[in-house]
C-alpha cells in the first residue's frame, strides 16, 4: 500500500503516461501533417506539389540499390528540392538487410536528383514503394 506521504507518486505516474500517450500520438500524425501542409503550401504559395509515388522496381535493379537507366532518368527529370520517401522492406534477399537497402536506394536517389534533397525511410509506407515530393513536405 501506498502511504500518505507517497501519493505523490501516483499523480506523477499518470503525468508520464500522459505525455507518453500524447508523443505517440504526436508522431504518428507525423505523415498525415506533412501531407496536409504540402497542399495548404501550395494553396498560399502557388507552387503545385508534384509527386513521384513508383514501386522501387520501375528505378532499381532487382534486390540492388543501382538506378536502371530508365529509373536515373526519371529521378533526373525531377527539378528543384524533393522529398525522397523509402519503404523499408519487410523481406529482402542478396547482399543488404531491410534497412541498409532502403537507406541505399535513399542515398542513389538523393545523388541523382538535380537539387537538394531531404531523405526519409518508412517502415509503414507499402512494400517497395518510393516516393519522390517537390516541394519538400518540410519546406518552410
Amino acid at each position: 500500500m501506498i502511504g500518505a506521504g507517497q501519493r505523490w507518486a501516483i499523480s506523477l505516474a499518470d503525468l508520464l503516461m500522459l505525455l507518453l500517450g500524447f508523443f505517440v500520438l504526436l508522431d504518428a500524425s507525423k505523415t498525415a501533417r506533412g501531407a496536409q501542409m504540402a497542399s495548404v503550401s501550395a494553396a498560399v504559395t502557388g507552387v503545385p506539389v508534384k509527386a513521384l509515388r513508383t514501386d522501387a522496381a520501375t528505378l532499381f535493379a532487382d534486390g540492388e540499390a543501382m538506378l536502371t537507366s530508365t529509373g536515373l532518368a526519371r529521378i533526373r527529370a525531377i527539378k528543384g528540392d524533393a522529398l525522397v520517401r523509402v519503404a523499408v522492406n519487410q523481406q529482402t534477399q542478396g547482399r543488404y538487410d531491410r534497412w541498409d537497402l532502403a537507406a541505399a536506394r535513399a542515398a542513389a536517389i538523393a545523388r541523382a536528383l538535380p537539387g537538394k534533397a531531404e531523405v526519409e525511410l518508412s517502415s509503414s509506407a507499402p512494400a517497395n514503394e518510393v516516393l519522390i515530393v517537390r516541394p519538400p513536405l518540410n519546406s518552410g
